[in-house]
């Protein structure tokens, strides 16, 4: 066959168009992103004056302008610095190179297995090559929600284009090894175990039974064993997708088929120190805002604790004062557990400020004691006084060391700037 037929040519065209699409579209919404930011960051700076409210610049805001070259002339204009899109060149055209290649590839495998029947494509090759294709589709998939985020977080390199060619070569190695490893055909053999089918029967002549019986209950067990066939490699096709999106997740299915690979192992305490706060936590944050948040990888509370209050403006559509609550009660979170957090929104403390302007009530100072101490078995401090369980009640110092300890984070700090500065422009 005529590799320059029109019905060739008509594939190459759309491969190349597929390959080539996601760096060009890449390349425009980078610089569409880096404007829309940069103006929306000089705009808070010219509401918020920072500059005479503390003399200089915060370090998070200098950090945030920093990341996208910004520099305010005297017409207040957006200037960046230039960049070098030669660095760009090799690996973008590697990534345009495979992922056209394997769409090719895989269109041509469509194309020649379009209306076949599953049922009995496991006798052919074919089942490898529509294996290799949606292999390659799902990591298609990864490398491009992976490049989205790269251009949502402003942080794409020429090393992104590196990884997304590198991930797709993963993939398709991982899944060769999979398949030739007896994995999926041990599928098969689980899916098309033989059965007698019983055919309830009643017809007048005995001998007839004794006859044609055999005969119908072998056509009947071919039936079943072509349908759980076609099952098993419906089921392959998902899995070879699934490898696509998650290689390293399958790595343990060669681990499970020879041991002697498992080169690291967790121990008992290392799974009981595995904690995730998701962000569902945190008052305000509904699904919808979760999912934005997780284009920025802010994946759970502590990622939220750590996060630029700015950066979080500058990035996603939420405001200023909504993006400090989120992180102040983040960082409750994270200094103390769910369980005392819970208890301590029960008295109206959602952040790790409210927890810092205790006052000096001394009901709310003992409640609060035996939310943070109470449970922590007995200690008996120099002057005799016993804290914790049991205790005789908070020594004078003992609450507020304990606040100092939870606020003495760098990034509670961090906020506690911000938040400085702007409760100094409201008044």
């Amino acid at each position: 066959m005529d590799i320059f037929t029109n019905h060739y040519t008509l594939l190459i065209i759309i491969s190349l168009l597929l390959g080539a699409g996601v760096p060009f579209g890449i390349s425009l919404s980078r610089k569409n992103t880096r404007a829309m930011r940069a103006r929306r960051l000089l705009d808070l700076e010219k509401s918020l004056n920072f500059k005479d409210l503390g003399g200089s610049l915060l370090p998070s805001f200098e950090v945030v302008k920093h990341k996208y070259h910004i520099k305010q002339d005297e017409d207040n204009e957006i200037a960046g610095e230039l960049e070098n899109n030669i660095n760009y060149f090799l690996p973008v055209l590697l990534y345009v190179a495979l992922t056209s290649s394997c769409f090719f590839i895989s269109l041509l495998v469509f194309n020649e297995l379009y209306g076949e029947d599953f049922n009995t494509l496991h006798q052919t090759k074919n089942l490898s090559r529509l294996v290799f294709a949606f292999t390659f589709l799902g990591a298609f998939l990864w490398t491009l929600n992976y490049l989205l985020r790269r251009v949502a977080n402003y942080d794409l390199s020429p090393l992104s284009y590196f990884r997304a060619f590198y991930r797709i070569l993963l993939s398709l190695v991982i899944v060769g090894a999979v398949y030739y490893s007896g994995v999926f055909h041990s599928i098969e053999k689980e899916e098309v175990k033989p059965t007698s089918a019983m055919v309830q029967m009643s017809p007048p002549n005995p001998a007839l039974v004794t006859t044609i019986m055999p005969a119908v209950e072998s056509v009947s067990s071919a039936e079943e064993a072509v349908r759980k066939t076609g099952q098993a490699t419906l089921l392959i096709i998902a899995i070879a997708l699934l490898v696509g999106l998650f290689p390293l997740a399958f790595i343990d299915l060669l681990v499970a088929r020879f041991p002697s690979l498992a080169l690291r192992r967790v121990d008992g305490d290392d799974k009981r120190l595995m904690k995730e706060y998701p962000l569902d936590m945190i008052i305000g944050i509904d699904p919808y805002m979760k999912f934005r948040l997780s284009e920025f990888e802010i994946e759970d509370v502590q990622n939220l604790a750590t996060a630029n209050p700015i950066q979080i403006f500058v990035e996603t559509p939420y405001g200023l004062y909504e993006v400090i609550d989120w992180i102040a009660q983040a960082q409750l979170i994270i200094a103390v557990g769910s369980k005392k957090t819970r208890l301590l929104r029960a008295i109206n403390i959602r952040t790790v400020f409210d927890l810092e302007n205790i006052g000096r009530d001394p009901r709310l100072r003992e409640e609060i004691y035996h939310i943070l101490l109470g449970e922590l078995e007995p200690v008996a401090l120099p002057d005799g006084t016993r804290i914790g369980k049991g205790g005789l009640g908070p020594p004078k110092d003992v609450l507020d060391d304990v606040v100092m300890v939870i606020t003495d984070d760098l990034y509670i700090k961090r906020l506690r700037q911000l938040w400085s500065l702007i409760e100094k422009k409201l008044d």
